[in-house]
């Protein structure tokens, strides 16, 4: 125990001796073992580039104590006083991994951090590259975060090379260093500084930044409103305010039910960018008060702001369903029709054909089903087969609705009195009745 303490105490003290002897002795004291300064310099490079770090250590240490800054070398070899902190730096920090014991692990760490302190200390910006010293301390902090207190200060490392030059830090490793402070921010209740500094970076922030305060903001906003407020505050109107806040500001007020601001923001959006996504805004805003013509408008406008096949498909599916609700059947199907040739592997335009077909019935046949009209389902049928055949997540909904219209189909007393045998073709169309004309297709009696 006696000798562990000794140990400690000794390398804490070589961590605050050295500036001390720097600043009282202004000569370089002698060198160990009579040595000169290039024989040690050459002594400490050789066992430093063959890992003995225990003989490195003996060495390195005269050239951090003495830290001479100029050395002539020969071969007019150039020579770096900052290499020899760094070099001792990985020699503490080698010796200290060594160590199973955590206190004295801990003390080489310490001696390690001593190092960086010093040297960006003594050395001037034009002597060494500041930037990346104090980045590759903050490094350093968080390698070893164990340490109580380490995050904290590799934070207050980063927020320096910030102030410096805060375009490199925020895109630096892809965001990772502020993205780093926001955390630490988080952990230690520092909430409005977080918001602050998210905000303040936001415009030099890459996409994977940009997701990360996202992450943040919903920690931080648990509650719709508190973020709503929030918002509200990055301008004194909604004009003042980024096309993303007003996006995350309309997620938000649809989150809350606030009908009135949803539709105020998609009208907001649309008259700022009426590109596809705001299109599709204003047609959802349309559809909630049941304006079908104004739905089946502006989805048609929204397809000639898109390729994407699947905004192409269900725009168009849509489209579909509006003209569904107006009863026109015929423009219903042709929709469907068009929304299976974007994608003939989905399903849905088939079942959305084999519920046009279906209410052609209930146009049709009025109150009293004839056994004409029955003869619809089996078309009804044969496009659930279709939706299932094509695209499998379908087949629940195909199921279901298999069960409704079996029980509907043409009975065997009705097939006989009609001369219908299964297996035989029928065309539904103007011979069924008139109604059924626009329709004309081919089916099979079941």
């Amino acid at each position: 125990m006696k000798k562990l303490l000794f140990t400690i105490m000794l390398l804490l003290a070589i961590a605050t001796g050295m500036q001390a002897q720097q600043t009282e002795n202004t000569e370089i004291p002698p060198a160990p073992w009579g040595l000169s300064p290039i024989e040690v310099l050459s002594l400490f490079g050789t066992y430093y580039t063959n890992d003995d770090w225990d003989n490195a250590l003996r060495f390195g240490r005269w050239l951090i104590i003495a830290h001479p800054k100029e050395m002539e070398l020969p071969g007019n070899a150039r020579y770096r006083a900052d290499r020899n902190f760094q070099r001792m730096i990985a020699v503490y920090n080698e010796i200290g991994s060594q160590q199973n014991d955590p206190v004295l692990r801990e003390a080489y760490v310490d001696s390690a951090r001593a190092l960086y302190i010093q040297a960006l200390d003594i050395f001037t910006d034009e002597e060494i590259d500041r930037y990346r010293w104090v980045f590759d301390y903050g490094r350093f902090l968080q390698t070893n975060r164990s340490i109580e207190g380490n995050d904290m200060l590799a934070v207050e490392q980063y927020l320096t090379l910030y102030e410096k030059d805060p375009n490199r830090l925020v895109t630096e490793a892809n965001g990772y260093y502020i993205q780093f402070i926001v955390d630490q921010y988080v952990r230690n209740d520092m909430r409005d500084e977080a918001i602050d500094l998210m905000a303040e970076t936001e415009e030099m922030a890459g996409p994977e930044t940009i997701n990360f305060y996202g992450t943040v903001r919903d920690r931080l906003f648990s509650n719709p409103d508190e973020r709503i407020e929030y918002l509200l505050t990055m301008g004194e109107t909604l004009d003042d305010l980024d096309m993303e806040i007003l996006v995350e500001l309309f997620d938000l007020y649809k989150k809350v039910e606030n009908r009135d601001k949803v539709n105020e923001l998609a009208v907001k959006l649309y008259e700022r960018d009426p590109n596809y996504e705001n299109t599709i805004r204003m047609a959802d805003m349309a559809a909630d008060d049941a304006n079908y013509r104004r739905v089946i408008e502006l989805l048609q406008e929204a397809l000639t702001k898109t390729e994407d096949p699947v905004e192409r498909r269900e725009a168009t599916l849509r489209i579909s369903d509006n003209y569904l609700n107006l009863d026109n059947l015929q423009r219903a199907r042709e929709f469907a029709r068009q929304a299976a040739s974007i994608d003939n592997t989905w399903g849905q335009p088939y079942l959305k054909i084999a519920d046009i077909y279906a209410r052609s019935v209930s146009q049709c046949a009025g109150g009293a089903i004839a056994r004409e009209d029955k003869v619809v389902y089996y078309l009804v049928l044969d496009y659930l087969d279709r939706a299932r055949s094509v695209d499998a997540s379908t087949a629940q909904a195909v199921q279901r609705q298999y069960r409704t219209y079996q029980n509907v189909l043409p009975s065997a007393e009705e097939k006989f009195f009609m001369n219908w045998e299964a297996g035989d073709p029928i065309r539904v169309n103007g011979s069924l009745k008139e109604c059924y004309g626009w329709i004309n297709e081919n089916t099979t009696i079941r």
